[in-house]
């Protein structure tokens, strides 16, 4: 029996890591750079126990789960990962990818159900995580089998195992960085009054009503002769071709201020054939008698102010229902996207 190991949780996810040795003895192979606290040697554990101990001086678990199969429960640091991996291939093992281990174990499984857990090993949210479970479970065959339309959900498919894109554009200065703060809950663009500030793309990941999203601030879209300016320009266009979701943001006087409809809901056309929501920003500074003489705002459009954290909970609200205008029933049967879609976190060798 050829000595093989596989990380089993996803790269840099959690504080702790596991990866599963399988040979004709385990306990043999690990026993060549573990120390038990106990002193007692590993090889006397039984399968089931946990041995608490030291890999040079790190605190590690060892699990033995079956006589030709042990865990390693260590740092979940990428690099403490790469180290014992390093000391098993020292000892003759092999790394195995995730992808091989699946397929030898699930091999009576179909190529969707593979794919379901797959991805349940790096899902991020509860929600995601039960749509996942029920795919290896055979709710994609068995809709199949009766007949029912899967196709209406291939878009959210790739979305269990990659992030949306929602990116923010507008002119400088109308608040698209107090926005992106106010949506992530922390600082992480700077914010200024002068016009210009955000010039390179700034990105974060976070989490929507148990939806994956990645949530992208861009430089205001003006005309410059400054040089920096232009290629922040650039790539903000470039962010948006991508995106799945453009936030364009614009402030609350503009509407106010619009003798027609026609003016205020003029689209640039960079913006357009894309999934768009008007967010009026500054909407503090427009009376409520102001807000009340307008039009009813659209579907499409919503008040907001990033400074006083007033409209934030609709608009989180509204990114969601845009994005997934229908959630998929428990039971139900998707075809998940293949590899070239997959798993966000597969990178490296172990996927």
């Amino acid at each position: 029996m050829t000595a093989e190991f596989l990380t089993q949780t996803p790269p840099g996810k959690g504080a702790i890591a596991v990866v599963s040795l399988f040979a004709e003895d385990p306990a043999k192979i690990v026993s060549s750079f573990f120390t038990p606290r106990s002193g007692r040697p590993l090889g006397e554990y039984p399968p089931g126990e946990i041995v608490y101990g030291t890999i040079f001086e790190e605190d590690v678990l060892v699990c033995p789960v079956s006589e030709n199969e042990m865990e390693i429960h260590c740092h979940g640091s990428q690099a403490a990962v790469a180290r014992l991996g390093e000391l098993l291939v020292e000892q003759g093992a092999q790394e195995i990818s995730r992808e091989m281990w699946i397929r030898r174990n699930f091999s009576e499984k179909t190529e969707n159900q593979r794919l379901a857990f797959q991805a349940l090993l790096g899902a991020e949210t509860e929600k995601i995580a039960r749509i996942l479970h029920d795919q290896f479970d055979g709710a994609f065959e068995r809709a199949v089998k009766a007949g029912e339309d899967t196709q209406k959900w291939d878009e959210l498919a790739c979305r269990l195992t990659k992030p949306w894109k929602v990116v923010m554009v507008g002119r400088p200065n109308v608040g698209k960085s107090s926005l992106f703060n106010r949506i992530l809950g922390f600082p992480r663009a700077i914010v200024y009054e002068k016009a210009g500030t955000t010039r390179d793309i700034l990105r974060e990941k976070t989490v929507l009503d148990g939806w994956n999203v990645e949530l992208v601030d861009t430089a205001g879209l003006h005309e410059s002769a400054d040089e920096i300016e232009r290629e922040g320009i650039r790539r903000a266009r470039m962010e948006i071709e991508s995106a799945d979701l453009i936030l364009w943001i614009r402030e609350a006087q503009e509407r106010r201020d619009a003798s027609e409809i026609s003016e205020y809901l003029n689209i640039p056309n960079i913006l357009k054939e894309k999934r768009l929501l008007t967010v009026w920003n500054k909407a503090d500074l427009v009376s409520e008698s102001e807000w009340n003489g307008m039009e009813t705002l659209m579907e499409t459009e919503i008040a907001v102010s990033a400074l006083q954290e007033t409209g934030m909970e609709q608009l989180l609200e509204r990114i969601v229902r845009t994005l997934v205008p229908e959630e998929p029933l428990p039971g139900t049967g998707i075809r998940l996207c293949g590899n070239d879609e997959g798993p966000h976190w597969a990178q490296g060798p172990n996927v």
